[in-house]
């Protein structure tokens, strides 16, 4: 499945078959790979390889035979990619070298009374009120604000996922740039400059002794 073969995942998952390997296990198999091995690039294969995990719970020996080739050539046949199996095991081995980084306060818990005094859970946006439903909040510690986990394949749906990620990257960068004091000062300056250039060009003056002509 992971080198994406058809014929070798038929033909390994019939020699498990007739050496009586325990469906159950095979069906098991079948969802880590949906995960591990493709991840985002197409989620639907943890759903097909799910549903077959259950179906082969309910059905059994021998119809079980299909249902389990079913969901092995439909992750086989998938694009592939790490991205998510290897995005948390480095954010795991950072989380067990970094337990004594503070997680910011207004992501702890607020739920009991008074923490509002210590600062937990304030600034916690409802990001639905944001354009695009994104507030653009940092939420990592300040001490590994720079650290990335996620880094998409560009396979399969990871492409449209990357697209529709930079594109929220691009509007809050133009939203900071127009919130700026630059881009204010900037505007500001303009407006100065045509505002006096305007009454200088529209002023009357006297041009063959008539007062009410203008340049």
């Amino acid at each position: 499945m992971k080198h994406t073969d058809p014929d070798a995942t038929l033909y390994y998952l019939a020699r498990m078959l007739i050496a009586g390997e325990d469906v159950k296990y095979i069906a098991r198999r079948i969802c880590v790979c949906a995960s591990e091995d493709i991840g985002l690039a197409n989620s639907q294969a943890l759903v097909v390889a799910t549903n077959a995990f259950l179906a082969v719970e309910r059905i059994g020996m021998p119809e079980s035979t299909t249902i389990l080739a079913h969901a092995a050539l439909y992750v086989c046949c998938s694009p592939k990619s790490s991205a998510v199996s290897n995005g948390i095991y480095q954010a795991m081995d950072e989380a067990n070298k970094t337990t004594d980084v503070p997680i910011p306060a207004f992501l702890q818990d607020a739920s009991y009374k008074n923490a509002y005094k210590l600062g937990r859970g304030v600034g916690l946006d409802n990001v639905h009120q944001f354009p695009n439903h994104y507030s653009g909040k940092k939420c990592m510690p300040d001490e590994l604000d720079h650290h990335h986990y996620f880094n998409l394949s560009q396979m399969g749906s990871e492409k449209r996922i990357q697209a529709f990620l930079d594109y929220l990257k691009r509007i809050q960068s133009r939203s900071y740039y127009l919130n700026s004091f630059f881009f204010k000062s900037t505007f500001f300056f303009i407006c100065v400059v045509w505002f006096h250039f305007s009454i200088f060009y529209n002023k009357p003056v006297r041009n063959g002794g008539n007062e009410n002509e203008y340049r």
